[in-house]
């Protein structure tokens, strides 16, 4: 069975008008907005082609090298290797790349033009630091964070009058931020929008997921995750997932490039055993205690990684593990149910991450 850079490599020159838009060109689009775009694609309506400035960026990190070592960029970067002299994408155009990153929030962002009146809006995830994961699990305590307030303005600002035709969509927490700035967009904007792509990204804390701004969005939501997923699976999200395949085991199948697909479909699979554990645990979490009390439970349980050294989720697999079971273990502000939940999870991440 194939991956995404098979597809690449078998489609480079088959143009749109040939293959339409499909599932294997959107996980692209969500790889794309990982990238560091400053000084190549303007943070405003200009335009650049996407083949130019894929070059671009190629030459700058031959020169200069990548700012994100992480492995999943690595594999994005191969596939920006794959396309650089093909067809496919010869026509779109990009625009309106941000990125900001401080104490308060990591927010990225791009637009990918397939033709003067359809528009990809493309929301980063979450980088690989245990910094920038930790703002997934803010989630489930805060509505909205600051990225997800950013992500509405954004969509709002880069929609025009002749995009009759709008794609959202994202990986990771950018899955989440895509669905945020649909709900709270406006309705000449939710008119437009085909499909909003939510990538193995977590869902919403049960308010939100209640809500009828989510309600709205729902007929037009695609979420996909993977067999052994975890990310997202985190919060409330509906059961309307697709499961694909994927090479690699636990947490390496978070990244886009190992999942599995025949010419340009992802191949179905069903949720591993541990997943729908992991599921069921991550539910009970989030209704058995408050707001306040899941903050102060998730950050305790991020000061572990911090106090055993872990800065990085590549790094997970040089950690001593005995320190960290130790740590939880005299944790005093848990109960026992919490420190279950906290020993089961960096099990799960011992087993399937290294």
């Amino acid at each position: 069975m194939a991956t995404i850079k098979d597809y690449l490599r078998q489609y480079k020159d088959i143009s749109f008008q040939e293959c339409p838009f499909n599932e294997m060109d959107n996980l692209f689009f969500t790889q794309l907005s990982y990238f560091n775009w400053s000084s190549i694609v303007p943070n405003s309506h200009r335009k650049i082609p996407m083949i130019q400035a894929v070059n671009l960026l190629l030459k700058r990190i031959r020169r200069y090298g990548l700012f994100n070592e992480a492995l999943f960029i690595r594999g994005c970067l191969e596939n920006l290797k794959i396309i650089k002299d093909g067809k496919r994408y010869q026509n779109c155009l990009l625009s309106d790349f941000v990125y900001e990153m401080n104490s308060e929030k990591q927010f990225g962002a791009l637009c990918i033009h397939l033709n003067l009146t359809t528009l990809y809006v493309s929301f980063e995830g979450t980088d690989n630091s245990v910094g920038g994961w930790k703002e997934d699990f803010e989630l489930s305590y805060k509505f909205p964070v600051q990225s997800q307030l950013d992500s509405i303005e954004y969509l709002k600002k880069v929609v025009r009058f002749y995009h009759r035709t709008v794609y959202v969509g994202g990986h990771s927490k950018g899955g989440n931020l895509a669905m945020v700035a649909a709900m709270y967009t406006s309705k000449r904007i939710q008119k437009r929008i085909k499909a909003i792509f939510n990538i193995d990204g977590p869902g919403f804390r049960k308010k939100e997921f209640e809500s009828n701004s989510f309600k709205t969005i729902l007929p037009k939501l695609k979420m996909y995750v993977p067999r052994e997923s975890m990310i997202g699976l985190l919060l409330f999200t509906p059961p309307i997932y697709k499961v694909v395949a994927a090479y690699s085991h636990g947490f390496r199948q978070h990244d886009t490039n190992y999942w599995k697909c025949s010419d340009s479909t992802l191949i179905n699979s069903d949720l591993s055993h541990m997943s729908k554990i992991f599921d069921t645990r991550v539910a009970d979490f989030l209704l058995r205690y408050s707001d306040a009390q899941r903050e102060k439970m998730l950050l305790s349980f991020f000061k572990v990684l911090e106090n055993c050294g872990v800065k990085t989720l590549d790094g997970i697999r040089y950690t001593d593990w005995h320190k960290v079971f130790n740590v939880i273990k005299h944790m005093k502000d848990i109960d026992e149910e919490t420190r279950h939940l906290y020993l089961e999870s960096f099990k799960f991440l011992i087993v399937h991450h290294i």
